[in-house]
């Protein structure tokens, strides 16, 4: 059994080792699908409830959300972070590229671990998480965490 629930959020990136348009200084809104899943046999009335699905979800997505990434060289690069923090501008540092694969997995991770602590039943349970995040309207990654 399988449920899930969409999410955007909107953010700047840019990719400094792209040879391509994508080594420019650019912004998305993310699409993010989060699904749990549990085996049929193991589902009891209600997997999750959407409500809490929302809440925890929107917890990491606000993180980021109208917010510049900076990850690969450009979260080294003091010159531009003292810049950001002169002008209170909002911004994450990442320690790896902020590619669409690597944030997928990253906010996976960060959206189990909130779906494992907050005291509902998920925290009993061995369930998965799937992540399918789409940088453009066609173009996505999908992880699945179990």
């Amino acid at each position: 059994m399988k449920v899930g629930k969409e999410f955007t959020f909107d953010c700047a990136h840019r990719l400094p080792f792209h040879k391509g348009q994508c080594k420019n200084l650019h912004g998305h809104t993310y699409k993010v699908i989060v699904e749990v899943e549990q085996p049929d046999n193991e589902v009891q009335r209600i997997l999750i409830d959407f409500g809490d699905l929302k809440k925890e979800v929107k917890a990491v997505l606000d993180l980021y959300d109208h917010s510049l990434l900076l990850g690969g060289t450009d979260a080294q690069d003091g010159e531009l972070i003292s810049l950001l923090k002169s002008r209170g501008w909002k911004y994450y540092i990442f320690e790896f590229d902020t590619t669409v694969e690597n944030l997928s997995k990253h906010i996976g991770g960060l959206i189990k671990s909130r779906l494992q602590s907050t005291g509902n039943h998920l925290d009993k349970l061995n369930f998965g998480l799937t992540i399918k995040m789409y940088e453009t309207p066609t173009s996505y990654a999908e992880v699945t965490i179990k």
